[in-house]
């Protein structure tokens, strides 16, 4: 059971905070890969091989809590 499934402001919250670290973590790397022989540092090392395994966890809560759309039945 995820807790995150019986708190939806919460679960927005994770949402958020996860898309805003994912960028900062992705801009980091294109800087620093865009320095001629700058090396990248262990913190982002660490933090680009986290993010996926977070994101699966992400990723699942989302799928399960988020209802199908079909335009088919748009009324607007």
């Amino acid at each position: 059971m995820n807790p995150l499934n019986d708190y939806p402001n919460a679960r927005r919250i994770a949402y958020q905070v996860f898309w805003t670290g994912s960028l900062l973590v992705g801009a980091a790397h294109v800087g620093y890969g865009a320095v001629d022989g700058a090396t990248t540092p262990t913190w982002l090392t660490v933090a680009l091989s986290v993010l996926p395994f977070v994101g699966a966890g992400i990723g699942y809560t989302a799928q399960a809590n988020v209802t199908e759309y079909d335009p088919r039945h748009d009324k607007n």
